[in-house]
């Protein structure tokens, strides 16, 4: 691997390799966000100077280049290919930690669709041990972090969803609730999330932890955007009201119990 970015921008992550002239680090983490791509010197200049890029933009991206090439690991440095009015850096497969986080994040849910649960939590749990913090959380934003970075923060999410999806189809519901909480304090309006925050709670008999869940929901969506939770999860309310029995039946059963909700509503 030789460029890191899901966390600080490092480079041979191994050697935590930084730049730590800030510009500089800027137009490299533009090149490795948009690997194998040309980008003409002007896109890269708006990119390196988001607000105004000055006069000199295009010498200053060239000699940028230049001292690149020069300061960082022969390796690295001779992957920023020049082209016709641009530069790009060329990349193998999983050149980048985001590569095989994606990698990951495709077999984990293969394997879920296909029904090997504990395979999808094992490629999942692999593709978030990769992360460090945000994504390229030194590199000043422009267009391409700031779209690399939400496409990251979303698939990141839908990966911490599903391996929680799979420890409740699995009968891990400690695993599930420990999960579920750190991500509806930071996604709150998510209903999916409540749902099955909701259903892991009551399969370790905390019914009143259930209630306050939706409780919490309603009254986040109320402040938020004046609306009731949706129709999916209002019925999961009353079956929690009405003490369901389903929702939290003996060990032996709840793996089937729970293997029977796909979160279908909520996708």
């Amino acid at each position: 691997m030789k460029f890191g970015i899901l966390g600080t921008f490092v480079i041979l992550p191994g050697q935590n390799y930084c730049i730590n002239a800030p510009k500089q680090r800027n137009l490299m983490a533009v090149l490795t966000v948009n690997g194998n791509v040309l980008i003409p010197v002007e896109r890269l200049a708006r990119e390196v100077w988001p607000d105004e890029p000055p006069a000199s933009a295009g010498n200053l991206i060239r000699q940028y280049v230049f001292r690149l090439r020069r300061s960082l690991p022969p390796s690295v440095g001779r992957s920023i290919i020049t082209g016709p009015g641009g530069y790009k850096l060329r990349l193998a497969r999983g050149d980048v930690d985001s590569h095989l986080f994606d990698a990951n994040v495709v077999r984990g849910r293969a394997a879920f669709a296909a029904g090997r649960l504990d395979d999808a939590v094992r490629s999942l749990s692999e593709a978030l041990a990769a992360w460090r913090g945000d994504p390229l959380a030194d590199v000043d934003p422009s267009p391409s972090i700031l779209a690399e970075s939400r496409r990251l923060g979303e698939r990141r999410l839908l990966a911490i969803e599903l391996r929680a999806d799979a420890y409740l189809r699995l009968g891990w519901y400690d695993e599930a609730v420990e999960e579920l909480a750190a991500l509806v304090t930071l996604h709150p309006e998510r209903e999916r999330l409540r749902d099955m925050q909701m259903r892991a709670l009551c399969q370790v008999g905390r019914r009143a932890d259930a209630l306050a869940v939706y409780r919490d929901l309603r009254q986040t969506l109320a402040d938020g955007v004046g609306i009731e939770p949706g129709p999916a999860l209002q019925r999961l309310h009353r079956r929690v009201l009405d003490g369901d029995p389903a929702l939290s039946e003996p060990s032996d059963a709840r793996r089937s119990a729970a293997a029977g909700w796909s979160g279908a509503a909520y996708r």
